[in-house]
């Protein structure tokens, strides 16, 4: 019910964005609604196809539509105006929910997390920060709109985007990593003694493990 209602919200949150973009709707945005649409879109398709493999918690669903949301209010509520560096807050903070959610995208279906794990929600996010700013870049070479700042807002936004990935790797990491050792055997199965374990009894009796 809960996947259901992030959904449903998503769907929203996108038609809203085309209503505007085609101008059947008004409203005036700091930066672009096409951009803001290929935001929605990117995290939405990936949560779905990702969700079609193995089912995501709930609350990655609603951390990746909060992230969105708050991409969008920047734009409409002019939030990037009035509030200083709001741009960067939002590359550090987008930046550090994706890490979250990648964790548990991987934590729903592996229970104890690998150092690859950890990696790969990482570099993935840092990976798709760099890509947002080609988007903006090409967006504003071909359209001429106002999405890319130039190679220093670049830079600044990347920086961000990489504080915000590296704090929730920390967390993530404190917070999944086992407490104990991993020495033990699957829940439902028992360490079965070797052949070559077992010693014969002095008495002749059955063997036992060595």
């Amino acid at each position: 019910m809960a996947v259901t209602i992030a959904r449903w919200l998503f769907g929203l949150l996108m038609l809203f964005e085309a209503l505007n973009f085609v101008r059947i709707l008004r409203l005036t945005v700091v930066y672009t609604w096409f951009g803001l649409i290929i935001t929605v879109l990117a995290i939405w398709l990936t949560m779905e196809l990702t969700h079609r493999r193995r089912p995501h918690r709930p609350v990655a669903w609603f951390l990746a539509l909060i992230a969105v949301a708050a991409d969008a209010a920047g734009d409409i509520f002019k939030l990037y105006d009035i509030i200083p560096h709001y741009d960067k807050y939002m590359h550090f903070s987008i930046s550090g929910v994706g890490v979250i959610v990648v964790t548990l995208m991987t934590w729903r279906y592996r229970p104890v997390l690998m150092a690859r794990d950890y990696l790969l929600s990482l570099t993935s996010i840092v990976a798709v920060g760099a890509l947002y700013e080609l988007e903006e870049f090409w967006e504003s070479a071909f359209f001429h709109t106002n999405r890319w700042g130039g190679g220093s807002d670049s830079m600044t936004d990347m920086t961000a985007n990489m504080a915000g990935a590296l704090l929730a790797f920390g967390i993530v990491w404190f917070a999944t990593r086992p407490r104990t050792p991993t020495l033990l055997p699957p829940a439902g199965r028992t360490l079965q003694p070797s052949a070559t374990s077992r010693r014969p009894a002095p008495d002749g009796g059955p063997a036992g493990p060595s």
